[in-house]
Parts: C-alpha cells; sequence; structure tokens
C-alpha cells in the first residue's frame, strides 16, 4: 500500500499495514485528497471496505491516538492500561512494562530520566523488593 500511495504519503496520507488515513486543512481540500486517493486505488484495481470506511471526521482513535485538529493525542484508553499495569515483579514483567511506556514516551517529558530506576532493573543480579 505504501508503494501505491507513495506519491501523497506525508503530505495528506498516512498508510499502516491497509489503514490509510487522508487529512486535511478544510473541507474543500478534502474532497480534493480522497478524489486523487480513490483514483490512485482504483488505477491499481484495489477497493475498499465501505463498512470500515469514515469520511469527514473532525477527529477520530488511529493506532491507540486520537488525531484532530492538528494535535495527536495518547488515546485515553492506553493511558487508562498503563496506569491499571500490575506492578512487574520479575526482569521479564519490567521488560514489557517498559515496552508498553515507549508506546507514550513522546509525550511524557523527561522520560529517560523517569524510567531510568525501571531500566536499572533489567540489568543483571537486580533485586525486586
Amino acid at each position: 500500500m505504501n508503494d501505491i500511495l507513495h506519491p501523497f504519503l506525508n503530505d495528506f496520507v498516512i498508510v499502516y499495514l491497509d489503514d490509510i488515513l487522508i487529512y486535511s486543512r478544510s473541507w474543500e481540500e478534502h474532497l480534493g485528497h480522497v478524489k486523487k486517493v480513490f483514483m490512485l486505488l482504483e488505477e491499481h484495481q484495489l477497493r475498499l471496505n465501505p463498512i470500515k470506511c469514515k469520511y469527514g471526521k473532525q477527529g477520530l482513535v488511529y493506532l491507540g491516538f486520537v488525531v484532530g485538529g492538528g494535535e495527536l493525542q495518547i488515546d485515553f484508553d492506553k493511558v487508562k492500561a498503563i496506569k491499571e499495569w500490575p506492578r512487574p515483579k520479575t526482569v521479564t514483567e519490567v521488560r514489557s512494562f517498559m515496552g508498553a511506556l515507549q508506546y507514550v514516551r513522546k509525550f511524557i517529558t523527561y522520560f529517560s530520566l523517569l524510567a531510568a530506576p525501571l531500566h536499572a532493573l533489567t540489568k543483571a543480579n537486580q533485586k525486586f523488593e
């Protein structure tokens, strides 16, 4: 899909696997962008599933982020899942938790500094209390 939509990527299209996100500054611009994408998909004999399509949204949840109004925010459900994560008791569990945090790290000021104690627990011979 990236190869096909390459001319529009990072201009007004984002693709993740088979998900296509078209973004625009105005409704008129959006209609033009949608038309360009449709024409290119048709040229490559690709079809969309109308049930999965959403048009003209001011904002939506995409890949766990809330996108809209020129902003990117973390989906509340992701924040809730991290807040409710059980306390890690093993190195493997700490690594799993740290992996989940990577998803939101760009939204956390001084993430590396705050996560340093957890990262230290992943080193050999660390005791858990």
